[in-house]
């Protein structure tokens, strides 16, 4: 299944909640058909949260559950650029504030989901600002990832001076 963790986690957004939990469910064939699995190039808006995420394919085949909401395009919209235009761009943002529900925990509606006026340049446009917007997400991946083992490196060279 499908789960937020797996959803922040390709974001590069922190997840702290229980990483250990069970994420696999059975289905009977005859309720497989029904069901909506994940797959490359198609968007998951997670309502809670209010984010987008391109579908990376390394997450393909696992089951969407209820609080996703599966967008489909045709030909003429870049799935990495909707992901970037969903999440970052101010003028989506200011709709999906206004048009979220719920004194505690605001939700987006599917209905609100589908008012959103959404203002598409020409796709190779979109294609290029998908991939630099990918390539930010990497480069910050990567920072973090140097961040760590700079401080594991630091961390052993005074282990080792202590040694001596």
């Amino acid at each position: 299944m499908f789960t937020l963790q797996e959803f922040n986690e390709s974001l590069n957004i922190p997840y702290r909640l229980d990483a250990k939990r069970v994420k696999t469910v059975f289905i009977e064939k005859q309720h497989k058909n029904k069901l909506h699995f994940t797959k490359e190039n198609v968007v998951l808006v997670h309502l809670l949260t209010q984010t987008a995420l391109a579908m990376p394919k390394k997450h393909e085949s696992l089951l969407i559950p209820s609080n996703f909401v599966v967008i489909e395009f045709n030909s003429t919209v870049d799935a990495q650029f909707f992901e970037w235009y969903f999440n970052e761009h101010p003028m989506i943002r200011k709709q999906i504030a206004r048009n979220t529900q719920g004194a505690v925990i605001s939700t987006l509606s599917i209905a609100n989901l589908r008012e959103l006026e959404v203002d598409l340049p020409l796709l190779e446009k979109q294609r290029k600002i998908g991939r630099i917007s990918q390539l930010q997400r990497k480069k910050n991946i990567l920072a973090k990832e140097k961040m760590f083992l700079e401080r594991m490196l630091i961390k052993q060279t005074i282990l080792n001076q202590l040694e001596e």
